[in-house]
């Protein structure tokens, strides 16, 4: 089986101590999501 490779999309963000904010911003409309590395279940 022959795999096709998907590019990665290009992001920027920021990660402080507490929060991550990402954009993927060559989307239209960018996607963005903002955390909270304590108390959000996800991560």
């Amino acid at each position: 089986m022959i795999a096709l490779r998907q590019p990665i999309p290009k992001w920027e963000g920021l990660q402080g101590e507490r929060y991550v904010y990402a954009r993927y911003f060559e989307q239209s409309p960018p996607f963005e999501f903002f955390y909270h590395l304590e108390t959000d279940p996800m991560l």
